[in-house]
């Protein structure tokens, strides 16, 4: 475990909530982007509209295949700052 004598605990910690801040931000505008697109099918009535639905499908599935991904770096970093933490106190 000689490796954990190195690690910047409070670097990984302050990366984590930052990527746990931005993940949550960009869930929330997606989500809210697709909510304020949909509330305009009645009043926005031409192809354009559904051209950017059109755009906005695959960039919401790369939004929701990134979420899912960093949902697996979120825990790996938590275990890492927790083992490097641990590692530390003794």
């Amino acid at each position: 475990m000689g490796e954990m004598a190195s690690v910047d605990t409070e670097a990984l910690i302050a990366f984590r909530a930052r990527l746990v801040r931005f993940n949550s931000m960009l869930a929330e505008e997606r989500t809210s982007m697709r909510a304020a697109w949909v509330g305009l099918r009645d009043t926005w009535r031409d192809r354009k509209y559904e051209e950017l639905g059109q755009s906005l499908a695959p960039l919401e599935a790369g939004i929701d295949q990134y979420l899912k991904t960093t949902d697996d770096y979120e825990a790996h970093l938590l275990r890492l700052i927790e083992r490097a933490q641990a590692y530390l106190d003794t």
